[in-house]
């Protein structure tokens, strides 16, 4: 599945961040929400966010996690997104569509 996803992220020239802005290879779980979440800079060097809501119970007290702590806890089975309109036309929609599909 990770495979997918540093595919995408080669293909649009990205580099993956994790929470504290390091270089990361899977996304961490905002556990309090609870979503994965990638960080990445924008070609203008603008820091941007990618997550998408589970469908888990929120875990507050676990902070941010690795994506492969959450999972080996049992958890992240189910992602899902907002209905968003126009998708064709909205890049931010077909980046969190290419986070779902890599993370399922």
């Amino acid at each position: 599945m990770w495979k997918r996803l540093r595919a995408f992220e080669r293909l649009i020239n990205i580099i993956p961040l994790d929470f504290a802005g390091e270089p990361t290879e899977e996304p961490v779980v905002l556990a309090w929400m609870p979503a994965p979440s990638l960080y990445f800079h924008d070609p203008d060097g603008n820091l941007l966010e990618l997550l998408a809501m589970l469908a888990d119970t929120p875990q507050a007290g676990l902070g941010v996690v690795s994506w492969s702590r959450w999972k080996e806890a049992g958890r992240g089975g189910i992602v899902t997104a907002p209905p968003v309109a126009a998708p064709e036309k909205c890049r931010q929609t077909h980046l969190a569509n290419a986070l779902i599909s890599a993370i399922e």
